[in-house]
């Protein structure tokens, strides 16, 4: 059912999305992370969210499943004891997250569907590998850019910069 549910929403978001509301993305990241606040601490986690309006247009469900996906990367993607940063501001979202050192071929590998990265979590190995794939997706469909790094002192940071807010949208949240 997940994986379905995974392709589905990848097969969607790959599609223009007719769909659009105003959102304030801190609003959404702020839901999201109040959804997934057991998870986090369940696994040992620090959070630090700085969430700050940021306007952004966008269908509402696809933009919180791209935050949820991210949210779950960085909870599934990291280490013992170890911290997920989520912020936003100027018309962007950031998740990083601790963890091991990402090398730039793992890093090219992990952008591509199905591919789960060589450092999952011991006790992790559920998944398919499509998360970054359907923020991709969902990102372009939005006409945001998405930019990944892998820190030299480990982990990953995603960030997706949405298209200034359009005045031509729906009213939403």
């Amino acid at each position: 059912e997940q994986l379905i549910d995974a392709l589905l929403t990848l097969a969607e978001s790959e599609q223009a999305s007719a769909r659009r509301a105003h959102l304030d993305l801190g609003n959404v990241a702020a839901r999201v992370l109040d959804g997934r606040t057991a998870e986090i601490e369940g696994s040992g986690l620090r959070l630090d969210a700085s969430l700050e309006p940021t306007a952004a247009t966008g269908d509402p469900r696809l933009v919180e499943r791209l935050l949820d996906n991210l949210v779950d990367n960085a909870i599934r993607h990291n280490e013992h004891r170890g911290w997920i940063q989520v912020s936003t501001r100027g018309g962007a979202v950031s998740v990083a997250n601790g963890g091991a050192p990402i090398s730039a071929e793992e890093l090219e590998q992990i952008k591509q569907p199905f591919s789960r990265g060589a450092g999952e979590r011991p006790g992790r190995a559920d998944g398919y590998g499509l998360g970054l794939s359907i923020v991709q997706a969902i990102a372009a469909a939005h006409g945001a850019v998405i930019s990944v790094s892998a820190p030299g002192d480990g982990g990953l940071r995603v960030e997706v910069q949405f298209p200034p807010d359009s005045p031509r949208a729906e009213s939403g949240d």
